[in-house]
């Protein structure tokens, strides 16, 4: 499985950073925090 930063998510499919750690907080989405 491939990952992306909140970056590339942006980028990619236009959803704000703040909004991809949010999904990650609500475990909308699976996430890898280093």
């Amino acid at each position: 499985m491939k990952y992306l930063t909140p970056e590339q998510v942006y980028k990619q499919f236009g959803y704000h950073p703040k909004t991809t750690a949010e999904w990650a907080d609500l475990g909308k989405i699976e996430c890898i925090r280093s």
